[in-house]
């Protein structure tokens, strides 16, 4: 049990961290303050704050458990039998969460205009 909370824990922490970076970040250059050289430059950070905010818009179309598996699976590289594990559920049921979240973030993208080569996702 306590495994399982320190994998959900890890992985939320984890994209938190980077949404967090990524709105920090944004927040400096809006102050005027200078970005060291070894530090990305205004561009990939307001790059960067761009993709967090349309992951954070994405997000609110997924569950609880359908965002656990896309972190998981995506961010922290497991398998559906790891998965499965940590929700204390079917690998199979994991894989069919999986698969609907996925239709959800492709239907959300496509409402926000964003495509793939020549098709809408």
């Amino acid at each position: 049990m306590p495994r399982r909370k320190t994998r959900l824990a890890a992985a939320v922490a984890h994209s938190e961290r980077i949404i967090g970076q990524a709105v920090t970040a944004t927040a400096a250059l809006s102050r005027g303050e200078l970005i060291a050289s070894e530090e990305p430059g205004p561009f990939e950070i307001l790059h960067a704050a761009e993709i967090a905010a349309f992951v954070r818009s994405l997000k609110a179309c997924l569950g609880w458990r359908e965002m656990i598996i896309i972190i998981l699976r995506y961010d922290q590289d497991l398998d559906w039998k790891a998965i499965a594990e940590t929700l204390e559920t079917t690998p199979g049921a994991c894989l069919m969460a999986h698969r609907r979240a996925l239709r959800k973030l492709r239907q959300a993208a496509a409402l926000q205009g964003v495509v793939r080569g020549n098709q809408v996702l």
